[in-house]
């Protein structure tokens, strides 16, 4: 919770806007894993009918774990979406062009629609042949197998 508080204290006292007035979705960049999160279980407790406070497995890291299959590899793609959604808002901040932070923004946004789409429908099928494509491309992508 401290980390989270550090994040959302720097992403309001920092300056984004220095090299373009684009630059102020970089926050939302930085913290895109808590804010998907967060998008993803109001979303799917609401389309159930639960309380969105009420607890429920709907989190990504739970769902993307039946995917994939372990935790390592949850964890290590997890890593990979952060570092690179860190290094989108990093090129966001630096650059002057109000086009390709758009551009930058626009991408990953349509990028993480779709992860969400594929983790709503596939951790709902545990034994598709869809999932079992999925978990050997992270197999081959990772160096691992079961």
């Amino acid at each position: 919770m401290f980390l989270g508080l550090v994040l959302g204290s720097f992403s309001m006292i920092i300056s984004h806007t220095k090299f373009n007035n684009f630059a102020w979705l970089a926050p939302l960049m930085l913290l895109g894993i808590p804010v998907f999160d967060i998008l993803l279980v109001v979303f799917l407790r609401w389309r159930k009918g639960i309380p969105v406070m009420h607890g429920s497995p709907d989190h990504f890291a739970i769902r993307l774990k039946k995917i994939i299959g372990t935790t390592k590899k949850t964890v290590l793609l997890s890593y990979a979406a952060g570092l690179l959604m860190g290094a989108a808002a990093t090129v966001m901040i630096g650059t002057t062009s109000k086009w390709l932070c758009i551009g930058i923004f626009s991408g990953v946004t349509v990028i993480t629609v779709a992860a969400g789409t594929v983790l709503v429908k596939k951790s709902n099928r545990p034994n598709s042949k869809g999932l079992e494509r999925f978990q050997s491309f992270f197999n081959i992508l990772l160096g691992t197998t079961r």
